[in-house]
């Protein structure tokens, strides 16, 4: 294993910054090789996706025994409870496809009395949980494209449910502060509480329950999930709680196969995730800007105020844009390609350039009649890995359960945490097209990221983090591609965030940075309008950014952002 340093680009505008705040930035971690290499949120899960392809299996098994294994040492940020988006680059094409898997509404799902009842008191409850998608997502992947049997791609995670994991001390402070959700529920108190408390630093966290689940899933496939026991004690469990799921909400569900969104921007293909998500089109749609804006580059340092306020504006604008039209609707993918034709684009940089000039924070908005959801909140959570093999494919995947834990709700006897993604849907707003209704999916802000570059360079990242996914895919993208600095270093780099305005009374510009930000920065932003508000980089609120590629020369390399408790390795 050695460092990634093999693809280095002229690092000067990095250097200039760094002498202007001589700040010590935080340290991605870096592996390459020239077999494979695997980037997760989590160092078992990135061993256990190593030792699949060491067997010879290939990025999607990889991405099954990864994703599988986050459920288990990383059951706050996803698992079989939750969703996945799922984006595979099949080398011997050269095509980029998706496997959308998001939770759904069930069908009896009483819409008065979700949308009377405030967030804040069904947040945690049965009510919030959608009909899981993860499995099947997974698995429609692996039928399709994995080479290795379900069963072999199934064990690492089994053992370790069954051996247990170490709690390291970001994750003790995560159990920390969900322990009173926890408590709430008889099930998931008694999985991941000791003595109703969080699990000291240094404790082996095991999940039996889980590992038996994941057993009958191995030996009888997905019906075990979908059709099976587990279907008969989640069905069980929600009646108990007054949910509204039933036995044909599970035997119905089917992933979908969407094209991924494609544009070009400079030298690369880009290719993000699709409707009903919003993750991709915030970045397609803010590339396309950024391509008609034109700006100089070599006058702007990496996140500088003009850079921040460059990418405030553009955000701002593509946000307004998608707020009625990328949701859960059969006109969804047609509407939402049409935000990204010249002549929109063309409009929407005119507006773009009078709010990067705009002195007065009420500068008018576009029409934007949204609600603010779940993606919204400090508690979203979830987890991205990025996987490529010796025969040159790559996954990129980001899974979710929602909030951390999710709805903090485990079905008794499989170990397996709910999600409350049904949180994401609008329910204030009738004319939205992400209004809740039954059997529909909830939109989400996931942005797995594939860009196809020349000379068979190819890189996947994406991130966890709510609101913030999209906003930190972007920054990583626009500082290698226009900034020239390495991944590693973008990852380095204190990050920022534009906030989405959901009502006049908010402010319009609100701006999110990270603390290692240059304080001089702060007056500069604020001349401008700006509204700054500053996070600790340890406090799990910017997303952690994992990438993974294959550079000009072959070499296998991954990215592991420091934020959250990402590992990369390579061979």
């Amino acid at each position: 294993m050695k460092a990634l340093r093999t693809y280095l680009f002229p690092i000067i505008a990095l250097t200039f910054l760094l002498i202007l705040n001589p700040t010590v930035y935080a340290a991605a971690q870096t592996a390459s090789g020239k077999k494979h290499a695997v980037v997760a949120g989590h160092p078992v899960a990135t061993k256990n996706g190593m030792m699949i392809l060491e067997q010879g299996g290939n990025a999607v098994d990889a991405a099954v025994a990864v994703s599988l294994s986050l459920g288990v040492v990383e059951p706050y940020g996803s698992g079989i409870g939750g969703k996945i988006i799922f984006l595979y680059y099949e080398a011997a094409t050269g095509k980029v496809h998706s496997i959308e898997a998001l939770g759904a509404a069930p069908m009896n799902t009483d819409v008065k009395t979700f949308t009377s009842t405030p967030q804040s008191k069904r947040k945690y409850t049965i009510h919030a949980a959608a009909t899981p998608g993860l499995l099947a997502g997974i698995h429609a992947a692996h039928k399709q494209y994995g080479t290795l049997s379900w069963v072999d791609v199934m064990k690492p995670a089994i053992k370790t449910a069954a051996d247990g994991y170490i709690i390291d001390a970001k994750q003790h402070r995560i159990y920390k502060n969900a322990a009173s959700r926890l408590r709430k529920n008889a099930a998931a108190s008694e999985l991941y509480l000791i003595d109703n408390n969080a699990p000291p630093i240094g404790y082996r966290m095991k999940n039996p329950d889980l590992a038996e689940s994941y057993i009958s899933i191995a030996q009888n496939g997905i019906d075990a999930f979908y059709n099976g026991a587990i279907t008969t004690q989640f069905i069980h469990s929600s009646k108990k709680l007054d949910g509204w799921h039933s036995e044909e909400d599970f035997h119905d569900y089917q992933p979908r196969i969407i094209k991924p969104l494609r544009i070009k921007y400079k030298n690369f293909d880009v290719y993000s995730s699709p409707p009903p998500l919003i993750g991709g089109i915030t970045l397609a749609l803010s590339l396309r800007c950024l391509d008609a804006i034109k700006p100089d580059w070599s006058s702007i340092e990496p996140h500088d105020p003009e850079h921040m306020n460059l990418l405030g504006s553009v955000l701002q604008e593509v946000y307004s844009q998608f707020a009625m039209v990328t949701a859960d609707t059969p006109d969804a993918y047609k509407r939402t390609l049409k935000l990204l034709t010249s002549k929109n684009v063309s409009a929407m940089k005119n507006r773009i350039k009078l709010r990067m000039a705009a002195t007065n924070e009420l500068f008018p908005l576009s029409s934007i009649k949204d609600d603010e959801t779940l993606d919204d909140s400090l508690q979203a959570c979830t987890s991205h890995f990025v996987i490529v093999d010796q025969f040159g494919n790559m996954v990129s995947a980001t899974q979710s359960l929602g909030s951390k834990f999710g709805s903090a709700i485990v079905i008794p006897g499989t170990g397996i945490l709910l999600n409350n993604s049904m949180n994401n849907f609008a329910t204030r707003t009738k004319s939205s097209p992400n209004y809740i209704e039954p059997g529909k999916r909830p939109r989400s802000t996931m942005t797995p990221t594939i860009m196809v570059g020349q000379n068979n360079f190819i890189v996947g990242l994406g991130a966890p983090g709510g609101q913030r996914i999209p906003t930190a895919v972007l920054q990583v993208v626009t500082d290698f591609i226009n900034h020239g600095i390495t991944f590693e270093e973008a990852i380095n780099l204190p990050r920022f965030h534009i906030r989405r305005n959901f009502t006049r009374a908010e402010k319009r510009k609100f701006l999110d940075i990270e603390s290692a930000t240059p304080q001089s920065y702060d007056a500069d932003m604020e001349s401008r309008s700006w509204t700054i508000e500053r996070y600790k980089r340890s406090a799990y609120y910017f997303g952690g950014v994992n990438i993974g590629g294959i550079d000009s020369n072959g070499l296998r390399f991954g990215v592991a952002d420091d934020r959250r408790t990402n590992h990369a390795e390579a061979e």
